[in-house]
């Protein structure tokens, strides 16, 4: 097994610069059927809006609201094809990322138990 100690790490330029750049500013593994967050970080809270919408709120606000966002998501309470992205219906800010998840055949929007959100960018 490899240690690694370091005093310091931060954006300077060269290999650390591009390490910081590659990793995740926020994530976020979410049940909206209960609802509950089972995992997160720089997540301060989930808000459950309606059936198929939800808000990821930050921790740490983004320098704008231009950042990456990576999604997955299950039901293992129904078998239809879902699908969880950004809600275009609604406003997108560097404090938080409304979301939509939906039955992909039907477009309804609907609950789901395994909503996974991974966001890359610069913080604030």
């Amino acid at each position: 097994m490899s240690t690694l100690r370091v005093n310091n790490l931060g954006e300077n330029t060269g290999p650390t610069q591009e390490t910081l750049i590659g990793q995740a500013r926020a994530l976020a593994n979410y049940n909206q059927v209960t609802p509950a967050t089972t995992d997160s970080f720089n997540v301060s809270s989930i808000t459950d809006d309606t059936a198929g919408h939800f808000t990821v709120n930050f921790s740490n606000a983004f320098s704008d609201a231009n950042y990456y966002i990576s999604t997955s998501c299950g039901n293992t309470v129904a078998a239809a094809n879902r699908s969880v992205a950004p809600d275009v219906d609604e406003t997108i800010t560097a404090s938080k990322v409304p979301m939509r998840s939906q039955q992909e055949s039907t477009a309804a929007n609907g609950d789901m138990d395994r909503n996974n959100v991974l966001i890359h960018g610069d913080l604030a």
